[in-house]
């Protein structure tokens, strides 16, 4: 709350407490009412130290914004949370009090606002919800590894338009994703607790998703709530299909500079046990079928430096096995390298590329190193 006071003064040309303003030349003087403005401020309708700690205050600044302009500073340890005489004999008018919570290092954590007219004879009370903020956070089958804050997969890919944000059993409908960032902050909250839920929706606000939710507090302990829509958190998650993007590497090395060099891949991509039918590795640039190769686990195909695709698979975790093969002229060349790897299939066709490392798995004379 912010409790604004004024006690009423006249200053008169023959009056000690004269105000002159000098004005353009030729305008002469002319002469000012002043009054004196007190501003208190409490949080959940306490000024008590504790808070201090608890929120993390330093101090708080206030200022008055009107026909002059005038800030100050309370330390937050000072139990009198008033503006004291500061603000005294300042010139009547409309003015915009704002009380700022800072961090020792002038970061802002809120801010109580009030418009307050210096010129009313009664003292002035205006009750204000105190300044705690919620952001929420979401993102699709968690972060790309690109960025910490970049989601994997984005609302286009799968169907998202808007996302329903609740606190405290109050439902505010925000686009799922504004200027690539998929998030919402909710103000105008009293500072403490809050129940917070996020779920996604459709164009036709169906919902997408399971709700994803976490008690918040405002101010610097939290304040903020990610909620990471995994594939398994979609109602219907079947109908959303993907590529899987990748490129191999051999004990950190490319194909051809391996010893001896790995001539030949040979994939098998398995869903929650069972291996996946039908599914073709290409080069991921798309140049042909004629690139792509059964992913059968018997299948022999190229080794490339260059990124691969199995395209048009249901999203989600899958467990992908590579082997890497010597060239040797026989039908089972010797397989020096194998590794099988977890995972993720994202939504649409322009995933991020991962690289998997293979690893040796046979020291025979075939695959000794040097050979």
């Amino acid at each position: 709350m912010i409790e604004a006071k004024q006690s009423r003064r006249w200053v008169g040309t023959a009056a000690r407490a004269v105000l002159l303003l000098a004005g353009l030349s030729g305008c002469g003087d002319r002469t000012v009412i002043v009054e004196d403005l007190e501003v208190a401020w409490t949080l959940d309708g306490a000024n008590t130290a504790a808070f201090c700690a608890q929120y993390g205050i330093d101090h708080w600044e206030v200022v008055a914004d009107g026909p002059e302009n005038a800030r100050m500073r309370v330390d937050c340890a000072d139990e009198a949370w008033t503006s004291g005489r500061a603000f005294e004999a300042i010139a009547v008018g409309r003015y915009t009090v704002t009380v700022y919570a800072r961090t020792a290092d002038e970061r802002n954590l809120g801010q109580l606002e009030s418009t307050v007219d210096v010129a009313a004879a009664q003292p002035v009370q205006v009750t204000l919800a105190l300044f705690g903020r919620v952001e929420v956070i979401w993102n699709i089958n968690g972060t790309n590894g690109a960025s910490d804050d970049e989601s994997w997969d984005r609302c286009a890919e799968v169907g998202a338009a808007e996302a329903l944000v609740t606190v405290d059993g109050t439902s505010t409908s925000v686009p799922c994703e504004a200027g690539g960032r998929m998030a919402a902050t909710i103000g105008n909250l009293k500072l403490g607790a809050h129940q917070v839920a996020v779920k996604l929706r459709n164009a036709d606000r169906a919902d997408l998703t399971t709700e994803a939710s976490a008690v918040v507090r405002t101010g610097t302990r939290g304040g903020v709530l990610i909620a990471d829509f995994f594939h398994d958190s979609f109602l219907d998650g079947a109908a959303i299909r993907g590529d899987l993007i990748f490129r191999t590497t051999f004990e950190g090395q490319l194909c051809t500079a391996t010893r001896p060099p790995v001539a030949l891949q040979i994939t098998l991509l398995r869903l929650n046990g069972q291996a996946v039918e039908n599914a073709q590795v290409c080069a991921a640039s798309g140049e042909g079928v004629s690139l792509c190769t059964a992913v059968d686990d018997r299948t022999p195909r190229a080794c490339s430096a260059g990124a691969q695709r199995i395209a048009n698979l249901p999203w989600g975790l899958y467990k992908l096995k590579l082997r890497g093969a010597v060239s040797d002229g026989s039908a089972s060349p010797a397989v020096c390298w194998l590794q099988e790897h977890d995972v993720l299939v994202g939504a649409g066709t322009s995933n991020p590329v991962i690289t998997l490392d293979v690893v040796r798995s046979s020291s025979t004379e075939a695959c000794a190193p040097g050979t």
